[in-house]
């Protein structure tokens, strides 16, 4: 579909589905706040971030946050840890539901976010239907991990960041199990089934 489809599908959702049903007084707050995830995808940003941003108190911010979820056009991974305290007080990541509304509604779309978030909603979609355990991200030493599944860590990088320079492909996925990497070509993460993860 076309940007212009995309835009109505997105504002149709907005401002009749979730203004409606929750009876919200701004609509143009959630446009606001979901662009701003749009711009922000990949990084974490918390309440906080949001108060200063679009003026929304921390309660607010939540409840429309979930909203957003509740209406699938924003998913959310947790951060990573094995107390449920940290991961429940530690801010997620928030990725709008498909890249072709990242590309349409951030400021500037890099192609490493798109690439970051099919791989993430790909995981996703498959915890969300309980056929994997545990997913989430860690940062640990100025370093961050873009995903973990059931303990085993993934990185969504470029060849030029690995030092392939005769490569076709441009991003790979690497699996880190027990210092052991696996270098996996993105189209091959993709169709991988939750078995092969």
């Amino acid at each position: 579909i076309g940007k212009n489809e995309m835009k109505t599908n997105i504002e149709g959702v907005m401002y009749r589905d979730i203004v409606s049903l929750y009876g919200l007084r701004n609509p143009k707050i959630l446009m606001d706040m979901y662009e701003l995830l749009a711009d922000s995808t990949t990084t974490p940003i918390g309440f906080v971030g949001m108060e200063k941003t679009l003026g929304l108190a921390s309660e607010t911010a939540n409840m429309y946050l979930q909203y957003l979820q509740d209406a699938f056009i924003l998913w959310s991974l947790p951060f990573w840890s094995r107390s449920r305290k940290i991961t429940k007080k530690t801010i997620p990541k928030y990725y709008l539901s498909d890249t072709g509304i990242l590309k349409m509604m951030a400021l500037s779309s890099r192609i490493g976010h798109l690439v970051e978030t099919a791989v993430v909603l790909n995981v996703l979609r498959y915890y969300a239907n309980g056929l994997i355990g545990r997913v989430g991200y860690i940062r640990e030493n100025n370093s961050e991990t873009d995903l973990i599944i059931d303990g085993k860590k993934f990185e969504v990088k470029t060849n030029d960041e690995m030092g392939v320079i005769d490569s076709d492909t441009k991003y790979i996925v690497l699996k880190n199990n027990d210092n052991n990497r696996q270098k996996i070509e993105l189209w091959e993460f993709l169709l991988m089934n939750e078995k092969e993860l």
